[in-house]
Formats: structure tokens, sequence, C-alpha cells
């Protein structure tokens, strides 16, 4: 091949012969390999003196027409890409395709029963990620306001995604619901003052989803702090996750319980009675454990009368 020529070629000769040589070798390599080509001339020509003749014109001329048409296609591309992008901001994530269903199941009735069928009800989804539980509530419950609060705000396209493309704007409108801007809060930021003031006075659940045990414990009393400030009397709150129960826990979650205080001793799977207790001490009392799949609870804590 030609290339190895080149390759090959330790000391260029000197003079007019090594310019007329070299002239030849970039035009009829530029020829059959554009791309390498161009890189051939930044290499072994720009970097040494140059002495450009008819043939050097000839290939800068080339090069240049060459150059255009890959910025045309280089355009073309961006744009394209562009579309890609706009109709794929969506951050799919494997866990809500299999918990989505079986939470959605469980809020359609709980929700259903914190507000009157005309009245409109708020709920934010703390660490909300991605953006499909938000989407796939406002798309199934009449009158729903779900507000997004993540912290990474990388996920804030995704979240508008999930809102908006394939359909689901025009559903969720069906129901009369929404899917609000997202809000860039970590849980300890969470509180009456941080809700947009007319979400604020229909503001009745807290949905948190696998965060519990991905975080410092001082996030969970923080999540029922942020419940006792926001939420009415009779508000819940709902956390879906791994948990053990009076010290017990199912072998996987075990496991699981061992990877996480390997990468981060803060974290860890949550006993069900510690919880219980933090929340007592906001005014929220454990309702209801839902059994979920793969080993996984939805909790129903709901806030005392008078607190």
């Amino acid at each position: 091949m030609f290339s190895r020529s080149l390759r090959r070629e330790k000391t260029p000769p000197h003079g007019d012969t090594f310019e007329k040589n070299k002239a030849f070798k970039i035009r009829k390599f530029t020829l059959f390999y554009p791309i390498t080509g161009i890189l051939t001339i930044a290499t072994r020509v720009i970097r040494k003196p140059i002495i450009w003749d008819l043939y050097g014109l000839i290939i800068l001329r080339r090069c240049s027409t060459s150059l255009r048409s890959m910025a045309t296609s280089a355009q073309t591309m961006d744009t394209l890409e562009g579309a890609a992008e706009s109709s794929s901001r969506k951050i799919f994530s494997p866990s809500v395709s299999r918990n989505r269903e079986p939470i959605l199941a469980v809020l359609i009735e709980k929700l259903g029963k914190l507000a009157r069928p005309d009245e409109p009800l708020g709920l934010v989804e703390l660490a909300c990620g991605t953006g499909e539980h938000a989407s796939i509530l406002a798309e199934n419950i009449p009158k729903l306001q779900v507000l997004p609060v993540e912290p990474d705000v990388n996920m804030h396209q995704s979240i508008a995604a999930f809102a908006e493309e394939d359909g689901a704007k025009g559903r969720i409108a069906a129901r009369e619901s929404s899917v609000l801007p997202p809000l860039e809060l970590y849980v300890e930021q969470l509180g009456k003052s941080s809700l947009p003031a007319s979400f604020a006075p229909v503001v009745k659940a807290i949905l948190c989803v696998n965060m519990i045990h991905i975080s410092p414990y001082s996030s969970t009393e923080e999540l029922f702090r942020a419940g006792s400030e926001i939420l009415p009397a009779s508000g819940q709150i709902f956390t879906y996750g791994p948990y053990a129960d009076g010290g017990q826990m199912a072998p996987s979650n075990a496991e699981f319980d061992k990877r996480l205080k390997e990468r981060d001793a803060a974290w860890g799977v949550r006993d069900i009675t510690t919880l219980a207790k933090t929340a007592e001490t906001y005014g929220f009392f454990l309702e209801e454990k839902t059994g979920m799949p793969a080993n996984n609870l939805l909790l129903t804590f709901t806030k005392s009368e008078g607190i």
C-alpha cells in the first residue's frame, strides 16, 4: 500500500526533487484517502519548510474543497443528531421499568383519597431522577400536579422529555394534570418557602423512590422534616425501596446492603422500625406496608391530625 511506503521513508531527499515527490505523493494519497491525506499534510508538510509549486497549489485547492464538503456534511449530521437528541432526551432507568406499574397501582388508590375528584392534588416527587414516575402518574391520575425535585440538573431534560414527548403531553392534559418544571434542590433545602406559590396550597403528598438506602440517614430525617413542614394533616409520604423489618431482611437485600456499605459506609438498607420511629418524631405514623417486586416495599406514612 502507498501509505506503507510513506511510513518506511526515514530520510527524505532534498531540493526540488523532494518538493515534487512530496507534492505527488500527497496528491495521490489525498485522491484515494481524503481524510488520511489531510492528516498526512498536517504532519508531513506543514511542520517542514514549505516551498509551494503548482502541485502544492492544486492540493491546497483540492483539500479546501474537500474540507468545505466535510463541513457541510458535518452540519447536516449535527442537524440530524440534534433531532435525534431532541427526540431521545429521555434517560431510562431499568429499575423504573420494573416498578412503575406496581407503584402506579398503589398510588392511584391512595392519592384518590387525599382530595375530592374536582380538586387539584399536589405531589412532590423527591429525588425524582429521570422523570419516568412523574410522567406516568400525571398521565393516569386526574387533576394531579407533580412537582419533580432533583438536584442533578443533568436529569432535568429527561424529566421534561417524559412529560412532553411521544404523546405524553396530550395524555397528561386530557387528565387535567401537569408535571411542573423541576426544582434543583436537595432534600435539606425542601420546605414551604421553596415551593411555587400556586402549588403550596394543593400539595398533599410526597413520593420518594429508591433514595433512602443510597443516602446518609440524615437525608431520611430531612424527608420527614420537610413533610411535616409542607404537608397538611392527613398528608402522606410514600417511600419505595428495599427494607429490613425488625432486623430481618431477604437474602438478596442483605447482599445488596453489604455492597452499598462497601461503597459508602453511610448508605445501607434501612430497618422499617427505625424509619417508623423517625417518622413519629415529625408527626407521622406508619400506616401501611405494601409488597412490591424484587423484595421491595412501598411504605405509607400519614401525618397525624393536629400536627
